[in-house]
């Protein structure tokens, strides 16, 4: 039980810091937000916040990786989905892929329109696009393959 409450804790602590670094980052620009202004958006003690995180990049860092972790079943809905239905058809098929991302995207909204207009993010954004690009296709050849 104990265990339970910690990991609501944190998982609260750690909404509070990105919904904060996320809102510091529309308003005044990823280089321009500092730990000091994450922590006092988010009500937090300085400590909290380093007790999750090393910096800024750290955090940004983490939250790309989840939001990478939430397309993995994107690329694997899309695989089932070319197997399952024998799409052999390469239109038909980016049809159903860009049908897919397009829901991720409608999904993921705010993080992603953060990413896109602010210019300190695009290496941060690039570095998403190439990883699941990589895993798209590493997929599609082993799929192939099998």
């Amino acid at each position: 039980m104990l265990a339970t409450v910690q990991s609501l804790r944190v998982l609260k602590t750690k909404t509070l810091i990105k919904n904060a670094f996320l809102e510091l980052i529309e308003l005044n620009g990823y280089s321009k937000v500092s730990v000091t202004d994450i922590v006092e958006k988010a009500m937090i003690n300085r400590n909290t916040f380093y007790l999750h995180y090393y910096d800024k990049e750290d955090l940004i860092n983490e939250m790309i990786s989840e939001n990478y972790k939430k397309t993995e079943p994107l690329i694997k809905r899309i695989l089932i989905k070319r197997v399952k239905e024998n799409l052999d058809n390469p239109i038909k098929m980016q049809e159903l892929i860009f049908k897919d991302i397009l829901e991720h995207l409608l999904q993921e909204i705010e993080l992603y329109r953060i990413f896109i207009m602010d210019p300190g993010l695009s290496g941060y954004l690039n570095k998403l696009k190439a990883t699941i690009k990589s895993k798209m296709q590493n997929d599609f050849i082993k799929n192939d393959r099998q």
